[in-house]
């Protein structure tokens, strides 16, 4: 899974639209959306989209890709990078390791 996010500082302020295009720009060549794609906006504050990968993509993967949330390897990754998580992404961290 292909996963981009953009948010907004504070003081700035853009339409979910322009947030969109910067999600999409920075996934332009890689994944499949066809296999799937899901798009979020967060709050007005923030924007996702998550792009399966392609085929091609997920052969060179030893084992294929698999869904790590709610798994050990998630609680794994989340602890390694915990340190560097700004406080305010902390549950949004959370969430998403565990959804």
């Amino acid at each position: 899974m292909w996963h981009v996010s953009t948010s907004l500082r504070p003081a700035l302020v853009l339409p979910d639209e322009a947030m969109r295009a910067v999600c999409l720009r920075a996934l332009r060549g890689v994944g499949d959306q066809t296999r799937g794609k899901i798009e979020d906006e967060r709050e007005a504050l923030s924007y996702q989209v998550r792009r399966r990968l392609s085929a091609e993509e997920e052969a060179m993967i030893p084992g294929g890709a698999c869904d790590v949330r709610h798994s050990e390897e998630a609680v794994r990754r989340l602890n390694a990078a915990w340190r560097w998580l700004p406080l305010g992404l902390r549950d949004f961290a959370i969430e998403e390791a565990t959804s």
